[in-house]
């Protein structure tokens, strides 16, 4: 199981609208063949179905899919080893012999929506020691080192969704792209979407020229009169403050197969994204740098009157990259 874990992982960021999984083909001991879903667990299983005899025993973090249990059945495998099952179980593989719950930890790790049944939604920040993300002007280039850049690039790749709100596009004109260096990876089709309640958004923008385009589609999401002629812009629904609901957004990123959500955001969108609920992961950059009291802050939420209002989350883990300080935080 550890084998086909770390080969699901070796195409994460490949597979980004479908779950990651590796089938293993193994007999007496030795693995005779390993395919590994780029497209998701049916190909991988596809292709493990087609090359597996009667009594050979597949191997892989995720069960096959629904679909093709009738292929496991034909084929008579003498056993399936699983890391963690899909939602709805396995009802239908009856006369097949299962072992589950095999390296279940690192199983869900390696495809966390499927446990969730939604998209993973990450929320990733930079900040200096005093809890900063820009100067009081709005410079911001560059408060983390190259490593950690290099690092946000990763967490990139493996999403299906990159999101950021109007704030950002208007003060950093970003390209909201992947950039590691492999052709392979940075040109994977990933969504690329604006909140922007307003349609505030430049047609001159960065991200919707041309050569942007190639990187995977934009979408700028409102709640107001979409503009005409701008195609990319999306009437969408609002939550109670008018802002373009939370809820939807993962709800229509994940009826698009999206897997994990990334978002790059301001303090007005963190703070939204916080309060809504859905927020699974924060990743948090720290510089070892002050930038003064009044540089922008990182989030913005409401004044609460007690601590135990205040919204929290849990560490799982502290690494230092490069000259920064990584910190991943969960839900409670």
């Amino acid at each position: 199981m550890a084998r086909a874990l770390r080969s699901a992982e070796a195409g994460a960021e490949w597979c980004v609208a479908a779950p990651r999984t590796a089938v293993l083909v193994v007999r007496d001991g030795e693995v005779r063949f390993e395919f590994v879903g780029r497209a998701g667990p049916e190909g991988a299983w596809e292709q493990a179905l087609r090359n597996a005899g009667a009594g050979d025993t597949l191997v892989s973090p995720l069960p096959p899919p629904a679909s093709q249990f009738d292929q496991v059945r034909a084929v008579g495998p003498g056993a399936l080893v699983l890391g963690s099952a899909m939602p709805g179980g396995l009802e239908g593989l009856e006369g097949v012999e299962v072992r589950a719950g095999i390296l279940e930890a690192s199983c869900a790790e390696l495809n966390p929506a499927v446990l969730c049944g939604r998209p993973w939604v990450r929320l990733k920040l930079a900040m200096s020691l005093d809890g900063r993300t820009a100067l009081s002007n709005g410079a911001s280039q560059w408060i983390t080192g190259s490593d950690a850049r290099a690092d946000v690039q990763r967490l990139r790749a493996r999403s299906g969704a990159l999101v950021t709100g109007v704030g950002t596009v208007l003060a950093d004109d970003p390209r909201l792209n992947v950039r590691t260096g492999d052709a392979g990876i940075d040109t994977v089709r990933r969504w690329r979407v604006v909140l922007d309640s307003a349609f505030r958004t430049p047609a001159s923008a960065v991200l919707l020229q041309e050569p942007s385009l190639a990187c995977g589609p934009v979408e700028i999401w409102g709640t107001a009169e979409a503009p005409a002629q701008r195609g990319e812009c999306l009437e969408v629904p609002a939550d109670p403050e008018g802002r373009v609901a939370i809820e939807h957004v993962v709800r229509e990123l994940g009826r698009r197969g999206v897997q994990e959500i990334l978002f790059e955001c301001g303090a007005a969108l963190a703070g939204t994204l916080l309060e809504s609920g859905l927020l699974d992961e924060l990743v948090v950059y720290i510089a070892p740098k002050f930038l003064g009291h009044r540089g922008r802050g990182l989030v913005e939420l409401p004044e609460y009157t007690a601590v135990d209002q205040a919204p929290g989350m849990r560490l799982v883990q502290s690494r230092q990259i490069g000259e920064d300080v990584r910190l991943i935080l969960r839900n409670v």
